[in-house]
């Protein structure tokens, strides 16, 4: 898998950067207010494209929003914040940041999982002991034995909503992060970022069949296929392909 900047980066997940101004200071000790920014977006786009940045002055200078002739101007300040090697740039603070967020995502995944194993159990002890709530209902009256059953009734059915809560939200995160790569990060951003959600949640078997479509398009294309280019963007061509397999599935 490929990054907007063109370097190949591990699965990528959709989360958030803690800012640490005393890191970040600490960084720029030095720089003028200028060179800061320049730095502050080189380290965003480094964190939402998952990975190192390339060592591509016209790449970088469009990172940056600056002419080639700006860029090169700030270079010499900016990179020795950064390991420049086999044609890269990396940021060992940065790189942190990334593991310890994929192990928390990571966490929360195993965590859905052990619940349900969890829930798993109840249910089979829930059903080993209905024998015996038999027995029990010839001691006690019918009142009692209801109220105990649709208490364990209640309680089973709210842990299942737990478990399936975390493992939609897993699930969501996942078709968001193949969403970015296909259409790009800008169209990610505000009520954009919401339209994709929205059809995910209204349309999932439709929403992953043409994601599912688009990203195996995108790696002809990127294999220089002729039959695979798109006139469009890529947003417009998933949009389209959800549109014609929501249709297929009637809804």
């Amino acid at each position: 898998m490929r990054n907007k900047a063109g370097c190949d980066v591990a699965t990528q997940r959709h989360f958030y950067q803690k800012m640490f101004w005393f890191d970040f200071f600490g960084d720029t000790k030095g720089m003028n207010g200028f060179e800061q920014g320049v730095y502050a977006l080189l380290i965003g786009n480094y964190f939402i494209n998952r990975g190192p940045l390339p060592d591509d002055n016209d790449r970088l200078a469009r990172m940056t929003q600056l002419s080639e002739e700006q860029w090169l101007s700030v270079r010499p300040a900016i990179a020795p914040k950064f390991r420049i090697r086999d044609g890269l740039w990396r940021h060992s603070r940065i790189e942190r940041d990334l593991a310890e967020k994929e192990a928390e995502h990571e966490g929360r995944v195993r965590g859905g999982k052990k619940a349900q194993a969890q829930l798993r159990e109840k249910r089979r002890k829930a059903q080993a002991e209905r024998p015996h709530l038999q027995l029990h209902s010839q001691l006690h009256s019918q009142s009692q034995l209801s109220s105990q059953v649709t208490a364990t009734s209640k309680a089973i059915l709210n842990e299942e909503n737990v478990v399936r809560n975390a493992l939609e939200v897993a699930d969501e995160e996942e078709l968001l992060r193949r969403t970015r790569d296909v259409v790009g990060e800008d169209e990610m951003k505000g009520k954009k970022f919401v339209f994709w959600r929205t059809l995910i949640r209204d349309h999932p078997r439709a929403y992953r069949d043409a994601l599912t479509d688009a990203e195996s398009r995108k790696k002809e294309a990127l294999r220089g296929l002729p039959e695979a280019q798109i006139k469009k963007t890529w947003a417009h061509y998933m949009t389209y392909q959800f549109k014609e397999m929501k249709k297929s599935y009637g809804s």
